[in-house]
């Protein structure tokens, strides 16, 4: 089973993040050991069929998260005032219509625990936009907190790639944002 760090005493993860190598199956299914959740913490959710969802990530891959972010409630708003007013032609360069446009590319996503590994389903949508790779592509898997991200391998290499050519700005200015993201707790 692929790691992403060498094991450690217990078989824990090391770090609070982790990137899994996976393939996906037949049945367009991603598969991922038991010790994700060791970085990804809402995987310990007793009810995963209700607390997952997917989108469109920041950088362009798929984004599993818990129901219990933001994302969910904002989306439900902007569902709920469609419903009671639908938009309208003037409407088509407003801001707000572009967070109709953002969830309309965001799938529930049940998340189930079989025969001792983490299971999911990729979204047939998200497959069909290439944001998600397919049955028997290569795929990597990040996870720490409350982010689990699905990338295509190739996309993941070019994304590290360029961050390894940048890691003394990128380490400076994340040292400081990271101080000022705790200060805020």
């Amino acid at each position: 089973m692929p790691r992403s760090t060498a094991p450690t005493k217990n078989d824990e993860h090391p770090d609070p993040f982790g990137v899994w190598p996976v393939t996906i199956d037949p049945q367009q299914r991603v598969r991922l050991p038991l010790r994700i959740r060791q970085v990804s913490v809402w995987l310990n959710s007793d009810d995963l069929r209700k607390s997952c969802c997917a989108t469109v990530g920041p950088r362009g891959n798929l984004l599993l998260l818990p129901v219990t972010s933001r994302l969910p409630d904002l989306r439900g708003t902007v569902s709920a005032h469609l419903k009671r007013m639908p938009a309208r032609r003037e409407d088509v360069g407003a801001e707000w219509l572009d967070l109709a446009r953002y969830y309309a590319n965001w799938w529930p996503v049940p998340v189930h625990l079989d025969q001792g590994r983490y299971e999911f389903t990729l979204p047939e949508a998200a497959r069909k936009l290439e944001i998600a790779p397919s049955r028997g592509d290569k795929a990597v898997v990040f996870a720490t907190g409350e982010i689990l991200e699905v990338w295509h391998v190739r996309e993941w290499l070019e994304h590290v790639r360029a961050i390894s050519g940048r890691l003394d700005e990128l380490g400076e200015r994340a040292i400081e944002a990271m101080e000022d993201r705790g200060q805020g707790e």
